[in-house]
């Protein structure tokens, strides 16, 4: 086989080799694919609209870990409370588009946990 033809052997399989991996590429990017995600109080809410957030997502969920001696009750105010009764009322309910708790709520992808207090996570599709 002569020179010329040996390089064009290679480049037709390196072209080959090439497409496939950009049809693999293309196959593997979902635009609806699910990212772990967290429900969390927004840092512009009252503190009283927060509390009767509170109030509704502990009277539906367990609560306990934000109470006296819970593992998630530092740090000890109302928009820490709020993130995590709201996350875990989310959820326990598997309803995401319920993370609004009259405008003092809202979803992230980033990981609130901290320390020894873990926030469970739901899977939602991230806003582009």
């Amino acid at each position: 086989m002569a020179f010329h033809q040996k390089m064009s052997a290679c480049s037709a399989m390196l072209i080959i080799v090439m497409m496939m991996m950009m049809l693999s590429a293309a196959r593997s990017y979902d635009p609806q694919q699910k990212v772990p995600c967290w429900c969390v109080a927004l840092a512009t809410a009252d503190d009283t609209q927060l509390q009767a957030g509170i109030d509704y997502a502990c009277a539906h969920t367990d609560c306990r870990d934000i109470q006296a001696g819970g593992l998630c009750l530092d740090p000890d105010n109302v928009q820490w409370h709020a993130s995590f009764a709201y996350n875990s009322y989310i959820v326990v309910k598997q309803t995401p588009s319920d993370c609004y708790f009259n405008g003092t709520a809202g979803i992230t992808t980033k990981n609130p946990s901290h320390g020894s207090c873990h926030f469970l996570n739901f899977l939602c599709t991230p806003a582009h």
